[in-house]
Protein backbone atom coordinates (compact mmCIF):
# COMPACT_ATOMS: atom_id res chain seq x y z
CA UNK A 1 0.00 0.00 0.00
CA UNK A 2 2.81 2.45 0.88
CA UNK A 3 4.62 1.61 -2.36
CA UNK A 4 1.45 2.41 -4.30
CA UNK A 5 1.18 5.79 -2.53
CA UNK A 6 4.83 6.61 -3.34
CA UNK A 7 4.39 5.63 -6.98
CA UNK A 8 1.20 7.72 -7.20
CA UNK A 9 2.98 10.70 -5.68
CA UNK A 10 5.91 10.39 -8.10
CA UNK A 11 3.54 10.16 -11.08
CA UNK A 12 1.64 13.26 -9.92
CA UNK A 13 4.88 15.18 -9.51
CA UNK A 14 6.13 14.16 -12.97
CA UNK A 15 2.82 15.05 -14.60
CA UNK A 16 2.88 18.48 -12.93
CA UNK A 17 6.45 19.26 -13.98
CA UNK A 18 7.06 21.13 -17.20
CA UNK A 19 10.82 21.49 -17.06
CA UNK A 20 10.61 24.09 -14.31
CA UNK A 21 9.16 26.75 -16.60
CA UNK A 22 6.04 28.61 -15.55
CA UNK A 23 4.66 32.14 -15.62
CA UNK A 24 6.72 32.84 -12.49
CA UNK A 25 9.89 32.23 -14.54
CA UNK A 26 9.24 35.39 -16.57
CA UNK A 27 6.80 37.49 -14.49
CA UNK A 28 8.20 40.85 -13.42
CA UNK A 29 11.29 40.54 -15.64
CA UNK A 30 12.55 42.32 -18.72
CA UNK A 31 14.64 40.48 -21.31
CA UNK A 32 16.84 41.83 -24.06
CA UNK A 33 15.94 39.92 -27.23
CA UNK A 34 18.51 39.14 -29.90
CA UNK A 35 17.56 37.57 -33.22
CA UNK A 36 19.45 34.31 -33.87
CA UNK A 37 19.78 33.79 -37.58
CA UNK A 38 20.16 30.50 -39.41
CA UNK A 39 22.99 31.12 -41.86
CA UNK A 40 21.30 28.86 -44.42
CA UNK A 41 18.38 31.30 -44.62
CA UNK A 42 20.14 34.66 -44.66
CA UNK A 43 23.65 35.90 -45.23
CA UNK A 44 25.68 37.00 -42.20
CA UNK A 45 26.21 40.59 -43.34
CA UNK A 46 22.49 41.21 -43.78
CA UNK A 47 21.77 39.46 -40.48
CA UNK A 48 24.21 41.72 -38.61
CA UNK A 49 22.60 44.76 -40.18
CA UNK A 50 19.09 43.66 -39.17
CA UNK A 51 19.96 42.67 -35.62
CA UNK A 52 22.15 45.75 -35.04
CA UNK A 53 19.55 48.24 -36.26
CA UNK A 54 16.84 47.30 -33.79
CA UNK A 55 16.90 46.74 -30.05
CA UNK A 56 14.08 44.63 -28.68
CA UNK A 57 12.99 44.13 -25.08
CA UNK A 58 10.35 41.74 -23.85
CA UNK A 59 8.69 43.09 -20.70
CA UNK A 60 6.77 40.40 -18.78
CA UNK A 61 4.49 42.15 -16.33
CA UNK A 62 2.09 40.77 -13.77
CA UNK A 63 -1.26 39.19 -14.61
CA UNK A 64 0.11 37.91 -17.95
CA UNK A 65 0.30 41.42 -19.42
CA UNK A 66 3.43 42.95 -20.88
CA UNK A 67 4.94 44.60 -23.91
CA UNK A 68 7.48 44.22 -26.66
CA UNK A 69 9.57 47.36 -26.85
CA UNK A 70 11.39 48.02 -30.11
CA UNK A 71 14.00 50.76 -30.41
CA UNK A 72 15.33 51.98 -33.74
CA UNK A 73 17.76 54.86 -33.28
CA UNK A 74 16.09 57.37 -30.97
CA UNK A 75 12.56 56.11 -31.64
CA UNK A 76 10.97 53.49 -29.38
CA UNK A 77 7.59 51.79 -29.59
CA UNK A 78 5.80 49.63 -27.03
CA UNK A 79 3.47 46.95 -28.35
CA UNK A 80 1.10 45.60 -25.66
CA UNK A 81 0.91 41.82 -25.36
CA UNK A 82 -0.58 39.17 -23.17
CA UNK A 83 1.60 36.18 -22.44
CA UNK A 84 1.49 32.75 -20.86
CA UNK A 85 3.92 29.87 -20.34
CA UNK A 86 2.24 26.57 -21.08
CA UNK A 87 3.82 23.15 -21.72
CA UNK A 88 7.32 24.59 -22.30
CA UNK A 89 5.93 27.14 -24.77
CA UNK A 90 5.68 30.89 -24.51
CA UNK A 91 2.38 32.06 -25.96
CA UNK A 92 2.37 35.72 -26.98
CA UNK A 93 -0.88 37.38 -28.03
CA UNK A 94 -1.19 40.87 -29.46
CA UNK A 95 -3.90 42.93 -31.07
CA UNK A 96 -3.21 44.87 -34.24
CA UNK A 97 -4.90 46.32 -37.27
CA UNK A 98 -5.58 42.80 -38.57
CA UNK A 99 -7.17 41.59 -35.31
CA UNK A 100 -5.82 39.34 -32.58
CA UNK A 101 -2.64 37.39 -33.31
CA UNK A 102 -1.23 34.56 -31.20
CA UNK A 103 2.22 33.03 -31.57
CA UNK A 104 3.64 29.95 -29.84
CA UNK A 105 7.38 29.90 -29.11
CA UNK A 106 9.20 26.82 -27.84
CA UNK A 107 11.43 27.67 -24.84
CA UNK A 108 14.89 26.24 -24.16
CA UNK A 109 16.93 27.34 -21.15
CA UNK A 110 20.61 27.93 -21.96
CA UNK A 111 23.68 29.60 -20.39
CA UNK A 112 22.66 33.07 -21.59
CA UNK A 113 19.01 32.89 -20.54
CA UNK A 114 16.28 31.45 -22.74
CA UNK A 115 16.15 30.66 -26.44
CA UNK A 116 12.66 30.91 -27.92
CA UNK A 117 11.88 29.47 -31.33
CA UNK A 118 8.71 29.55 -33.43
CA UNK A 119 10.01 27.14 -36.08
CA UNK A 120 11.15 29.94 -38.35
CA UNK A 121 12.94 32.42 -36.09
CA UNK A 122 14.89 32.12 -32.86
CA UNK A 123 15.32 34.84 -30.25
CA UNK A 124 17.82 34.77 -27.41
CA UNK A 125 16.30 36.31 -24.28
CA UNK A 126 18.82 37.67 -21.77
CA UNK A 127 17.53 39.04 -18.46
CA UNK A 128 18.28 42.73 -17.94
Amino acid sequence: MIKLLYISLIVLILIGCNGGLSNRTFEGNTYQATLRLDSTNINDELGSLISGATKMEYVFGKNEKGSIRSVVGAVSNDHPITWEVKNDSLILTSEGANGVSSKHWGITKNNEGYLINDGKYSLQLVKE
